[in-house]
């Protein structure tokens, strides 16, 4: 009985000392990690119904071309010149010359071609600018357009005319068309660099050697003050021509550019050690 009555006292201990609060201070806390959320769904997206709207835009409209004159129901009878020669059979034979790169027999070609057919205005536009290309002269003036059909051209005819003029030793004629007024561009710069020296040539030195009025940094005046200084020293003025020359070397980056031609001048005027001066200066 005691023996029983003791073991229940064991036992009961037992128990007492695994509850008390020490063992329980010393049994390790499980903390429950807190539940994840829930994955976060995209919201259902709803089909639209109406499709995107198209704008519409203005597309680039090509201007229409020039209409080329009507080509004749009947070529009878074919333009032929007094050999026989077609006028599609020159041009053709022109097109091959200068293909084969003979400008001069192109031109010469293309303008018998030409003059057979007037109507054409492609085939005149070819064998205007091949014949300026290759210096055919009499064939340009004779194509030479008016100002009202087409200006561009039409200028260039006109400087092409006074160049001409100043070949053939006819400068008075080819001064004159110049002075019937300014070169229009693209050939105006161009005017004004040539009127000095065709006023020279036809003897109206009184406008040849107007003093220039032009800026020095301007690109024109340069090259008119050195025509200037150049029809002076023509005409003995050798003071006022030296005077020019020296005018010209003071620019910025004028020694560069025309201490050669003062130099010249100088070795001219027997000044030997000052144009070898100007020479050296040319190279620095």
């Amino acid at each position: 009985m005691r023996s029983s009555s003791l073991r229940l006292l064991l036992s009961g201990c037992a128990l007492l000392a695994l509850t008390s609060p020490a063992f329980a201070q010393e049994a390790p806390i499980v903390v429950q990690a807190p539940p994840l959320p829930a994955p976060a769904t995209a919201p259902e997206r709803t089909p639209d119904l109406h499709p995107p709207a198209i704008i519409p835009t203005e597309e680039p409209v090509a201007e229409a071309e020039p209409e080329a004159p009507p080509i004749p129901a009947i070529w009878a009878p074919v333009p032929v010149d007094e050999e026989g020669r077609s006028a599609y059979g020159l041009y053709l034979s022109g097109r091959i010359a200068g293909f084969r790169g003979d400008g001069a027999a192109a031109a010469r070609l293309l303008a018998e071609s030409q003059a057979l057919t007037p109507e054409q205005p492609a085939l005149w536009n070819e064998t205007f600018l091949t014949s300026l290309f290759n210096g055919d002269l009499d064939t340009v003036i004779r194509l030479t357009p008016s100002v009202e059909s087409t200006p561009e051209l039409a200028e260039a005819g006109r400087l092409v005319s006074v160049v001409g003029a100043l070949q053939r030793g006819d400068a008075r004629a080819g001064y004159a068309t110049l002075r019937e007024r300014q070169l229009a561009q693209p050939f105006t710069a161009v005017g004004l660099y040539i009127a000095p020296s065709m006023a020279a040539a036809a003897g109206d030195w009184d406008t040849a050697l107007q003093p220039v009025t032009a800026s020095p940094q301007d690109p024109a005046a340069l090259i008119l003050h050195l025509q200037r200084a150049q029809a002076l020293e023509s005409r003995r003025r050798h003071d006022e021509a030296d005077a020019e020359y020296k005018a010209l070397i003071a620019i910025p980056n004028g020694a560069r550019l025309f201490s050669v031609p003062y130099g010249e001048f100088l070795e001219r005027r027997g000044r030997r050690d000052e144009a070898v001066a100007q020479y050296r200066a040319s190279l620095t």
